[in-house]
């Protein structure tokens, strides 16, 4: 039996960053956006229910405190 997993770590691709930063979002933001939006696929894949949209939260307040409310 084999078991294997595979990830993806790295810095954010520059082409990714351009597209953003070239719709008027800041880098900072974008940035943000992009990792949002990896954990999104992962939390789409995993059997949370309706757990999801707190996991979301909870990533978006580590992710980026200083803009999402308390």
């Amino acid at each position: 039996m084999k078991c294997s997993h595979a990830s993806t770590v790295g810095p954010i691709e520059e082409e990714q960053r351009f597209y953003l930063e070239s719709r008027g979002i800041p880098p900072e933001i974008g940035d943000r956006l992009v990792v949002l939006g990896f954990f999104d696929e992962v939390l789409d894949q995993l059997p949370v229910g309706a757990f999801a949209g707190e996991l979301r939260e909870r990533i978006s307040k580590k992710l980026h405190p200083a803009v999402v409310a308390p």
